[in-house]
């Protein structure tokens, strides 16, 4: 009697086994590493983009410590001056919004964009 075939067998079973950890090793760790990126992301995104009240981004805005302003549809976006955009230590800062009729000549009378 010849066992090569079943030994073949086994030996092919064990690498299926092998591989199948490997494959689930790998995709726990790229999960992990995900993970670990995205919240990386989000801190780094917390500290560089802080809220400030209304009235302080109007004293801002009076003080002559903005740049720029956009306004989107939640919130309004304060870029102040000296600002870096490929700074990971550069803050921009946001508001909400407030129905207010002299903020675009306010604005425009402190040579903001």
């Amino acid at each position: 009697m010849n066992n090569k075939p079943s030994n073949n067998k086994n030996k092919q079973s064990n690498n299926n086994r092998f591989n199948n950890r490997n494959f689930i090793y790998v995709i726990l760790v790229v999960a992990l590493m995900m993970f670990l990126v995205s919240q990386l992301n989000k801190q780094v995104e917390k500290n560089t983009n802080k809220e400030v009240s209304y009235d302080g981004f109007l004293q801002m805005v009076s003080d002559g410590k903005v740049e720029e302003v956009i306004r989107k549809s939640d919130r309004i976006q304060i870029i102040p001056k000296g600002y870096k955009e490929d700074s990971l230590t550069s803050v921009t800062y946001y508001t909400g919004i407030v129905e207010d009729a002299d903020l675009t000549q306010r604005l425009l009378d402190a040579g903001v964009k």
